[in-house]
């Protein structure tokens, strides 16, 4: 049961820095660089992996 808690935690965490970066403003865009989505994925990435071990220290 913890996994499958522990994987509806992670998919929250996805869901909402998806809508985070898609509420952006063009300008947003603009300053990440001209390559938009390469740095919306480092930047996915490092706060989901963030988030990942915090949850999951907290089922240990």
């Amino acid at each position: 049961m913890n996994e499958l808690r522990l994987a509806y935690q992670k998919w929250l965490i996805w869901k909402r820095r998806a809508e985070w970066f898609a509420g952006l403003p063009k300008w947003a865009y603009r300053l990440l660089g001209g390559h938009a989505t390469y740095s919306f994925l480092l930047f996915w990435e490092d706060m989901a992996e963030a988030d990942f071990l915090e949850i999951e220290m907290s089922y240990h």
